[in-house]
């Protein structure tokens, strides 16, 4: 006969995951409130649930009812950060011009671009060194 916590209630949740201070903890919760805690940040697409207490938990974002919300918040917060990332790294470059800094751009920010320009000048140097051989 199975014991307490071994079957599953429909709409009942068991989320395991670390609270703000790092203490583990597993809660019972609603599929609403799983579903809160996603859309909220606080959980991740990673984070472990099962439906029973003692069951087998897996990340949320394998469950069909919470892999769409787990996934978008997850999206959305990749998508803040770089946007917070290219605005603080303009804000940095339009200061610099403006105090009349050497250049506009922002190398850190743009590490491909800066590479790139670099590639440029050390192709305009091997011209001109190949372009002073040959006369």
């Amino acid at each position: 006969m199975p014991g307490a916590g071994d079957t599953a209630e429909a709409n009942v949740w068991f989320v395991s995951f670390e609270t703000n201070e790092g203490k583990k903890v597993t809660k019972k919760m609603t599929t609403d409130q799983v579903l809160a805690g996603i859309k909220g940040g606080g959980f991740k697409p990673s984070t472990q649930a099962s439906r029973t207490q003692k069951g087998e938990y897996r990340a949320l974002a394998t469950y069909p009812e919470f892999s769409a919300p787990a996934h978008a918040a997850k999206t959305q917060r990749v998508a803040t950060r770089r946007a917070r990332s290219t605005a603080s790294c303009t804000r940095r470059s339009s200061r610099r011009t403006r105090g009349g800094g050497a250049g506009g751009g922002c190398a850190t920010c743009f590490p491909a671009s800066a590479a790139f320009v670099g590639f440029l000048i050390w192709l305009a140097i091997v011209a001109a060194v190949v372009a002073g051989c040959s006369s």
